[in-house]
């Protein structure tokens, strides 16, 4: 199921063949997150290195 609510959108991920190689960037993501508030400035600059290592496709 996929849903937009923009500028979110919730949809169910499939972890393909070569994920592993990008699963620590989102694992830092999500640590971030965490302390966006505190953090804000790290978070965005972490952000922008999954924005150029991966591409959404849907």
């Amino acid at each position: 199921m996929t849903q937009m609510d923009m500028p979110w959108i919730r949809a169910r991920v499939e972890r393909l063949a070569g994920f592993e190689a990008f699963a620590p960037l989102y694992a830092e993501d999500i640590r971030l997150l965490e302390t966006l508030e505190e953090e804000a400035a790290e978070w965005s600059a972490h952000y922008d290195l999954i924005e150029g290592a991966t591409q959404l496709l849907y």
